[in-house]
């Protein structure tokens, strides 16, 4: 029993499923999707991927993906943005 947030599941999971049944013919997969990190004592799950910062510390949990943010804006800002300290001076 899988959780994973809608975006994950329809943009990785469902178009590796086909892939995964391959390798795993007789797996018994269910999935649902939720945005909030489900009640594991309620929900009937038994691994969830979410999207977050951690700070799970009552969770066993692994890093997938890093997640990078980009910073767009005016060239005019951009000159002066030397540090992410910076960026306390701006309304970005």
């Amino acid at each position: 029993n899988l959780n994973a947030s809608p975006y994950f599941a329809t943009h990785y999971l469902l178009p590796r499923l086909s892939l995964f049944r391959e390798i795993l013919p007789g797996a018994d997969l269910r999935l649902t999707t939720m945005v909030d990190l489900p009640d594991f004592g309620r929900d009937d799950i038994d691994m969830t991927v979410q999207w977050g910062y951690g700070g799970w510390p009552e969770y066993e949990t692994t890093l997938l993906v890093p997640d990078p943010k980009i910073i767009c804006c005016t060239p005019a800002i951009g000159e002066k943005i030397k540090s992410a300290q910076d960026l306390t001076r701006f309304t970005l």
